[in-house]
């Protein structure tokens, strides 16, 4: 996504050359990451990260700040994996987020999200009778077998600070994830939705051109 002249000149009024020049080199950086991912068109990481998996995740354009975490994990405890992060052009994250995968995450184009952000597609058990044996108590978290389920985050998402996306959860194009939310449930294109767990508020009346009550 190329960034327009007005943006430039709006952050060079705002935060002054000098931080320019610093954003200009963290970019500059950041360019040998590129090569490790399976398909990368543009990253810039504003400080420290840790990236495992790499060849398995797929960016248009993504910048983060501190302390990215993102993991794509083909192994734990014995048991293969084929984890797939996608990642679209123009995605901006915070400090402190964290992507983990076992499945497959896509975030689409244009999302922005704050910082102390977690989207994590399994958890550790099967809590549920079913086909596969239940997770029990006396047997250690870290052992239980990796639960999984697929996350999309369509376009133009907002995410607000210290949000948690859990598994198989799909957030709808355009709609805002309140801050503090934990998101175990889909929410539907052109919303708003918050708490714990995140339910919807509000949705966008495209005939009125207003938000309205959910």
């Amino acid at each position: 996504m190329r960034v327009s002249r007005a943006y430039w000149i709006s952050y060079v009024r705002q935060h002054g050359f000098v931080n320019l020049f610093k954003l200009v080199t963290r970019r500059l950086i950041s360019l040998p990451h590129q090569a490790r991912f399976k398909k990368c068109r543009s990253i810039m990481l504003l400080g420290t990260s840790q990236i495992s998996g790499a060849r398995n995740i797929s960016i248009g354009s993504l910048s983060a700040g501190k302390r990215l975490r993102m993991e794509a994990i083909e192994f734990f405890w014995g048991s293969k994996y084929s984890p797939e992060i996608f990642i679209g052009d123009g995605v901006s994250f915070g400090t402190d987020v964290h992507i983990a995968c076992v499945s497959k995450v896509t975030i689409g184009n244009s999302v922005l999200g704050g910082s102390h952000i977690t989207i994590i597609d399994h958890d550790h058990g099967i809590y549920s009778q079913g086909g596969d044996e239940p997770s029990a108590p006396a047997t250690s978290p870290a052992a239980r077998p990796l639960n999984s389920a697929p996350i999309v985050i369509e376009d133009n998402v907002h995410i607000g600070e210290y949000v948690v996306i859990l598994k198989g959860v799909r957030i709808g194009a355009g709609s805002v994830i309140g801050a503090g939310s934990v998101v175990s449930k889909s929410v539907p294109p052109s919303s708003i939705a918050v708490g714990n767990p995140a339910k919807v508020i509000k949705k966008y009346d495209t005939v009125s051109g207003q938000w309205k009550s959910g």
